[in-house]
């Protein structure tokens, strides 16, 4: 994963360096420097893509759950 990548999707999901680094449990410092394409040693850059992609499937499924709520008060409001 590029640098450039990492950075676009935490902005994409509203997150500063300090929030993601917490969500990691890894340093500032790290995130900047995967951000700036150095290596960081121990931390593979996969990591941060599927953290990524488990929050949109996490948000994809309870947009989901709440459609389906929405559909059954729907339903019995007939």
């Amino acid at each position: 994963m590029k640098g450039i990548d990492v950075r676009d999707l935490r902005e994409s999901a509203g997150m500063t360096q300090e929030d993601l680094a917490k969500e990691m449990g890894v340093s500032i410092r790290s995130i900047s420097a995967i951000e700036n394409k150095s290596e960081v040693k121990g931390f593979p850059e996969a990591a941060i893509r599927n953290y990524f992609e488990l929050r949109e499937f996490i948000s994809a499924v309870k947009t989901a759950e709440k459609l389906k709520i929405l559909r059954e008060k729907m339903l019995y409001k007939k």
